[in-house]
């Protein structure tokens, strides 16, 4: 379990403007919605450095360090959601309210933004094994990674959650089509940020790379 920060630290407050009312008009869509929306600012929350220290509701009372980790860790699922989505919407509160998305995993499109979930292609944990871990990464190295655009995709909740911390060895997207170009970008990623591939990774790659077509 993370620690909370000490010192001088930054509150960050978080609230679901007219939760009630949605309750109220579909309560089995709602709670559904608010599931996701918990798991995926607390993955925000917790990839920079946050500490939830009470929720009431749907509203979330976290600590960070500083303000950047704070502001970072409320933009970054945002920013990616616009970036893969078709006629984003967003209100005068920054909520992303419609929108549709593309998922490259499965071939559907999404249109609901509690069925998107962030994923970070080379996983985190597998950066971490594969050279992340090492004294030649520091902190802001690390955090680079976590926030870097070409890193994260906008994919289907469901696909990311079997798909976990696994490498292509273990996983690969159901969506032969992309194979190829989900092939193209884990050895691009590993390669700019000098991570290593091990050989049962990389008999895998190789099996995506057949699917490409000549250009």
């Amino acid at each position: 379990m993370a620690s909370p920060p000490t010192g001088t630290v930054t509150f960050l407050f978080t609230d679901i403007e007219g939760s009630t009312k949605l309750w109220e008009n579909n309560a089995p869509a709602m709670q559904a919605a608010l599931a996701r929306h918990d798991e995926l600012l607390r993955w925000a929350i917790e990839e920079h450095g946050g500490y939830v220290f009470k929720t009431v509701g749907d509203a979330f009372c976290c600590t960070f360090s500083t303000p950047r980790d704070a502001l970072e860790a409320a933009l970054v699922a945002q920013r990616a959601l616009i970036r893969d989505g078709k006629g984003v919407q967003i209100d005068e509160d920054c909520s992303i309210t419609a929108g549709t998305w593309f998922d490259p995993y499965t071939g559907k499109t999404l249109t609901n933004s509690s069925e998107v979930d962030i994923d970070h292609v080379v996983p985190l944990a597998n950066a971490w094994r594969s050279g992340a871990s090492s004294a030649a990464w520091s902190t802001a190295d690390r955090e680079a990674y976590a926030n870097d655009p070409e890193v994260l995709l906008s994919v289907d909740d469901a696909a990311n959650q079997t798909k976990g911390d696994k490498g292509p060895e273990a996983w690969k997207p159901p969506n032969r089509d992309f194979w190829c170009e989900y092939a193209r970008r884990w050895i691009w990623i590993k390669s700019d940020w000098d991570l290593s591939i091990i050989p049962n990774e990389k008999t895998a790659l190789n099996e995506m790379l057949a699917t490409c077509k000549a250009d």
